[in-house]
């Protein structure tokens, strides 16, 4: 069995360790009407991020808002 000859502290401390690596570790999904003011700053502790990019839901004029849509005429 895989593991079998470690003992409980090796893989306390391997837990432990895995733990400390990910908390430092920032996983983020952007849209993009979310504006990019923080992300692009440096965060005390934060060694490594991982931003991803989405356009779920697909953006469609109709998530415009009356307003912008008269502005540029869309109605």
């Amino acid at each position: 069995m895989i593991g079998a000859s470690l003992s409980r502290w090796t893989l306390s401390y391997f837990a432990t360790a895995l733990t400390a690596l990910i908390a430092a570790e920032v996983l983020m999904t952007v849209g993009f009407g979310f504006p990019s003011y923080p992300i692009e700053e440096a965060v005390d502790g934060v060694h490594w991020a991982d931003v991803s990019l989405t356009y779920d839901p697909p953006w469609t004029p109709d998530m415009m808002s009356s307003t912008a849509k008269e502005y540029l005429g869309f109605q």
